[in-house]
């Protein structure tokens, strides 16, 4: 009988395993990537910005929410695909967002409307 020795070659093909780096910025990669593919079939293909809001709209919902007593916060989402304002009445969160494909000023004087 002749022994015959089998080497695996399952942890030594020649090529290093990735680092938490490498994988961080791969997955950083393709997350951007999905969110490109989500906005351009939503139909919108950039991103949206503050700037493109009327101020006196702004004012006019700071000013109504406060005279009930609520705050509320500004913000864009994570992939700045859309506008985020928040209102808290003291025990509850509301949350409403704004599409580059939706008219900023009609989405202020609706959130106006409400305190009304």
């Amino acid at each position: 009988m002749s022994s015959r020795k089998v080497e695996s070659d399952k942890f030594t093909s020649g090529k290093s395993r990735p680092t938490s780096n490498a994988v961080a910025t791969e997955k950083s990669r393709l997350a951007a990537q999905q969110r490109a593919t989500r906005r351009e079939k939503r139909g919108m293909g950039g991103t949206i910005d503050w700037s493109a809001a009327d101020p006196g709209w702004i004012l006019a919902l700071i000013i109504a929410a406060t005279r009930a007593g609520d705050t509320v916060t500004f913000a864009t989402t994570r992939d700045a695909g859309a506008l985020k304002v928040t209102i808290y009445d003291g025990t509850q969160r509301y949350e409403e967002y704004c599409r580059p494909t939706e008219d900023i000023s009609v989405f202020f004087q609706a959130l106006c409307a409400d305190y009304e």
